[in-house]
């Protein structure tokens, strides 16, 4: 009984060690063969998001849309085509303003990063006339996303060059300022970088600079939740950006050297001119700390 016994815990020893040797070869299989984001290896997060793009609906270009209080439904229904595309369980606050349904684009990546380029067309325009669109951004991942912006990588034709030398910007967050919170609120503020000048960017080469991102604040990136972290559901942000043309003295007096580029004569020209090229891109990017 003794020599049996003992032949018994030698069979299930070995089938103990033979277990725990096939689980760690698979886990340092896993590990050796995963993706490496910063100093830590993932395979299971990636860029998921969707960005709605809309343009605001602005009876006097005061960089304030109308409101919807001012329309009748009827007016709405031929206005905010394909609005209903948003998930309407996704808002966190109430949109009280006019904006119409542009296009839909998706930032899907297995990489840490990902790019989206914003086709924001704008017909005649003229100095002092603000143009507002809104994009919102729905983070579908399961990691945080931090949003930033920097300018288009393409080359100009020397009049689109000169157009757009005109223009300065503007991105802001839209911000859900309800006490106490509520997502069907419509109080809101849209929390706005300072103006961008895009004449300060132009290089001789007829490009903008592309790697200049636009500066945010005291940070270099928009942050947004990902879904196991989603309270109120802030894995969503909008931003509204804003497009200018600036009148002649106003781009002379913050673009360097601007008279030599452009005359007021040739100013002039340019009013009621089309844009009609992206001139943003949003990256997504994942980050994970050490």
């Amino acid at each position: 009984m003794k020599k049996k016994s003992i032949f018994k815990i030698l069979i299930f020893s070995s089938t103990a060690f033979i277990a725990l040797f096939l689980i760690i070869t698979m886990i340092y299989g896993w590990y050796i063969n995963a993706d490496q984001v910063g100093s830590v290896k993932l395979q299971i997060t990636k860029i998921n998001s969707e960005i709605y793009l809309y343009k605001g609906i602005d009876s006097n270009y005061n960089g304030i849309p109308d409101l919807i209080s001012d329309y009748t439904s009827t007016e709405l229904a031929t206005i905010q085509t394909k609005q209903d595309v948003y998930p309407v369980n996704k808002h966190y606050y109430q949109e009280n303003k006019v904006f119409s349904y542009i296009d839909k684009e998706a930032a899907l990546s297995t990489e840490p990063t990902g790019n989206v380029k914003l086709q924001m067309n704008m017909d005649k325009v003229y100095p002092t006339q603000i143009k507002t669109f809104k994009f919102a951004v729905i983070n579908n991942s399961d990691a945080e996303n931090f949003i930033t912006f920097s300018f288009n990588e393409k080359t100009y034709s020397a009049d689109d060059l000169k157009l757009l030398s005109t223009m300065s910007f503007k991105i802001g967050k839209v911000v859900n300022t309800s006490s106490p919170y509520s997502i069907t609120s419509t109080s809101t503020r849209v929390e706005f970088t300072d103006k961008f000048y895009f004449g300060n960017y132009i290089t001789t080469t007829g490009t903008i600079k592309s790697n200049e991102f636009v500066a945010i604040g005291d940070d270099d990136a928009y942050e947004i939740n990902g879904a196991l972290k989603v309270v109120n559901n802030d894995n969503c942000l909008d931003f509204w950006v804003q497009f200018e043309m600036e009148a002649y003295d106003t781009l002379t007096t913050n673009i360097n050297d601007y008279s030599s580029y452009l005359t007021s004569s040739a100013y002039q020209t340019l009013q009621g001119k089309t844009i009609d090229f992206p001139l943003l891109k949003l990256a997504l990017e994942l980050r994970i700390d050490d």
